[in-house]
């Protein structure tokens, strides 16, 4: 079984993701986060058509990540070996549609994540997966956050480079797995 966590703030995405969802839904598992301040009706209503671990309301802060980060704090890594990370991303840098490539990545269809999982399966040295399309090594005003993050966690690079958009397939792991 596959961990879903999304966090949700605008919710007329929520009519993309879900569709893709649905036609998942046996090998998936849900934790939603919902912004507190949003009329969350419709996603609460399709939420009884799907597996869900947790729902949690958030106020928006912390962009993406900070509800993320919680649900992540509270994900059972036996239960879970892999999650993916998504987010009701608004955002068209280039006519670049972010939201698209990224959710059909992970979500497209039972294949793609079969694939997604076999990889992961199949090649231990692979942490964590998304589109090459946009894996990026300019990292712009993120580099301070990035060099910050990466002396945190003791993690030493020579090449740079992030998953923009911030939605990814990964394995599941708490910090204790890095001692």
């Amino acid at each position: 079984m596959v961990a879903v966590l999304i966090y949700v703030f605008y919710t007329d995405i929520w009519e993309e993701i879900f569709p893709l969802l649905l036609s998942i839904k046996n090998k998936i598992h849900i934790d939603v986060a919902l912004c507190i301040d949003n009329d969350n009706t419709k996603i609460l209503n399709d939420l009884k058509q799907l597996q869900v671990i947790k729902i949690r309301y958030v106020e928006n802060r912390g962009a993406d990540i900070g509800p993320f980060l919680l649900q992540l704090l509270d994900l059972d890594e036996k239960k879970y070996p892999y999650f993916i990370k998504l987010h009701s991303k608004k955002s068209l840098i280039s006519k670049f549609d972010w939201k698209y490539i990224l959710f059909n990545t992970f979500i497209g269809s039972k294949l793609i994540l079969d694939e997604n999982i076999n990889l992961l399966e199949n090649d231990k040295t692979i942490g964590a997966i998304t589109d090459p399309v946009v894996v990026m090594t300019n990292m712009g005003h993120n580099k301070l956050h990035i060099d910050i993050l990466s002396k945190l966690l003791g993690i030493k690079t020579t090449k740079k480079k992030f998953m923009a958009g911030s939605m990814f397939m990964s394995r599941t792991w708490k910090y204790r797995d890095w001692e």
